[in-house]
């Protein structure tokens, strides 16, 4: 879903200023874990509580391999599911003066922020900068700032009409006029 809200107001004969609002919610998009097949732990007052290993004897072990492990003759078991959802909300300021002589300025202004639950999912991704194997026993943990979250960026741009030949021959004219020069920066 995506929605924009705007308003653009002309301040003088060659003057324009925008303000708005642009936003977007993503439901059912893919995250997956590299091995599903471990031992969920119990959510508790304090967090999460993981089981603890013992080793022969009782006793707890160094050894967390098994917390990992629900069945040690079952390999990885990679889970590819539909339940992440992101959302993206910014505010847009924008100006536009055109000068004389074809000359034309416009700067842009945009404070926004991207959350999601992870911004890649397979890899080889193009944002493959998040966590391969996530929690999927509580999606709430992954939850963040989006691998391609800008939060602020400025543009100005500008564009000149270059003169044209009204003297010149039909073909000389059709070649020559009606170029423009720009430029922006970022």
């Amino acid at each position: 879903m995506q929605w924009n809200l705007n308003v653009q107001h002309q301040l003088a004969p060659s003057l324009t200023a925008m303000i708005g609002y642009v936003g977007s919610h993503g439901v059912h998009q893919a995250f997956r874990t590299d091995d599903s097949r471990i031992i969920i732990p119990n959510k508790t007052s304090a967090g999460y509580l993981w089981p603890v290993v013992a080793d022969d004897s009782g006793a707890p072990s160094a050894d967390t391999s098994k917390l990992n492990n629900m069945n040690d003759n079952v390999g990885d078991i990679r889970l590819l599911d539909w339940a992440g959802n992101s959302s993206y909300n910014a505010l847009q300021i924008g100006v536009m003066k055109k000068m004389s002589h074809g000359l034309q300025v416009q700067g842009s202004y945009t404070w926004g922020k991207s959350i999601d639950y992870n911004s890649g999912v397979v890899a080889g991704d193009t944002f493959g900068n998040g966590i391969g194997s996530e929690h999927y026993f509580d999606m709430s943990l992954n939850r963040g700032l989006s691998d391609y979250n800008i939060g602020r960026v400025l543009v100005i741009n500008g564009s000149w009409q270059l003169p044209t030949s009204k003297s010149a021959p039909r073909f000389v004219g059709w070649a020559v006029n009606g170029w423009q020069l720009g430029g922006f920066s970022r």
